[in-house]
């Protein structure tokens, strides 16, 4: 059922975004084209509206990618279709992991594409300043690794995975306590999220020393923390919500 439910997440969620992602191509694109003809007395204010326009579109592409993922979670659980949401024959556990799951893919693919995007107005604009970046980057993480090891050098990757996870979870949390208050449950949302950041950052802090080259245990450990932080907010997005709605 679960994988129901994430078919029909994904087909909903991607609704608008492709159509995002063709204009950020093509923008960039256009931008890059114009970028590579600039030396040859093109006008240079239409390349800085081109390239002003393109870092907007940049902003734009991940800010709608979360409104959707907040309001298809709001639509569905928050308001009267929640009712029908939990009547359906499927646990807490499957509804809550759809939500989370193709959000966390919706945002991990926006990325991507955000990323494609600059290949693409890299490769355009300057073919040989790009291959020769590319290049530095296989080398650049091969040093990486040399300096802190493989095993850490893939703690780091999977922690920025989880925490983006736990923050999409943290979310939902926040929303679904939010809706105990009567009023403004918008600002009451936005105020417990900001206020669980505030207290989690200050307990890791504390435990764990994380500087820009933090050792093995500490990132080890800071990823155990937030892992279990990210459980425990995916937990309680399911049992507030079942309650909440008082659904008995």
């Amino acid at each position: 059922m679960l994988r129901k439910l994430l078919r029909y997440e994904f087909k909903v969620l991607l609704r608008i975004m492709p159509a995002l992602y063709l204009a950020i191509l093509v923008l960039a694109a256009v931008t890059g084209v114009n970028s590579l003809i600039a030396g040859d007395g093109a006008d240079w204010s239409m390349m800085e509206g081109l390239e002003t326009a393109l870092g907007i579109m940049f902003v734009a592409l991940f800010v709608v990618d979360l409104i959707l993922v907040i309001l298809r979670f709001r639509d569905n659980f928050l308001k009267d279709e929640g009712y029908l949401m939990f009547t359906l024959p499927v646990t807490e556990w499957e509804l809550t992991a759809s939500k989370a799951i193709a959000g966390f893919c919706s945002i991990l693919l926006t990325a991507a594409v955000g990323m494609l995007a600059l290949f693409v107005y890299g490769f355009i604009a300057d073919f040989q300043d790009m291959l020769y970046q590319l290049s530095r980057l296989p080398r650049f993480w091969n040093e990486h690794i040399d300096r802190v090891g493989s095993v850490q050098a893939v703690i780091e990757v999977v922690g920025v995975l989880v925490f983006v996870f736990q923050q999409l979870c943290l979310i939902y949390a926040s929303m679904t306590v939010s809706q105990i208050a009567p009023r403004f449950r918008g600002l009451a949302g936005f105020g417990v999220y900001l206020a669980v950041m505030i207290v989690a950052g200050r307990l890791s802090w504390y435990f764990v020393d994380i500087t820009f080259f933090p050792s093995l245990w500490d990132l080890g450990l800071f990823l155990l923390l937030i892992s279990i932080f990210a459980a425990l907010c995916f937990w309680s997005t399911g049992w507030l919500l079942k309650r909440t709605l008082n659904l008995e």
